[in-house]
This record gives structure tokens, sequence and C-alpha cells, in this order.
């Protein structure tokens, strides 16, 4: 089942799971950032999870829409958007 994001309804909680070895906070807090701009009124809770091994997951309701682990990459904030808008 896909998740909608409803800009109706604030019931979407968000998780940015990162690599703190790697140095990737920056990264995971520009993503946070960016969504949080473009959807602070739909968002119930944003959580950021310290990791290890290379790992940079977003998670909407628990549903993955992006991970480091598939793509070889670290998105960019405008991939994660592009990623968010899909879902409605």
């Amino acid at each position: 089942m896909s998740t909608k994001f409803d800009p109706n309804e604030r019931k979407y909680a968000i998780e940015i799971t990162y690599c703190v070895p790697c140095s990737m906070r920056d990264k995971a807090l520009a993503v946070a950032d960016a969504v949080i701009s473009a959807h602070e009124n739909q968002i119930d809770t944003l959580t950021l999870v310290t990791g290890s091994g290379g790992v940079f997951d977003v998670k909407v309701n628990d549903e993955l829409i992006y991970s480091k682990a598939e793509t070889g990459k670290v998105p960019t904030p405008q991939q994660i958007l592009d990623s968010i808008a899909k879902l409605g």
C-alpha cells in the first residue's frame, strides 16, 4: 500500500537515517531542512537516526522512499522532495 502525502492531513512521520562515521550529518540536515521547508504543515514528526556502514535512508510513514544502498549515492534534498511528491 502506498503512502499518500495529503496536504490536508498532518499525519506524516519522516525518518532520515544517516551514517555518522561517514560524516553524512550535514547532508541529513540539508534534507531535513528542505523537507520541513516544503512540507512543514504536513509533518507530525521528523526524526534523524544515527547509523553506520554508509547508510542513508529516508522513510515516510515507515515506507522506504530512498536508500543509498540501492542507488550507491547520497541523495540531494531535491531528490527527496521529488520522491515525496510522487507519493501523492
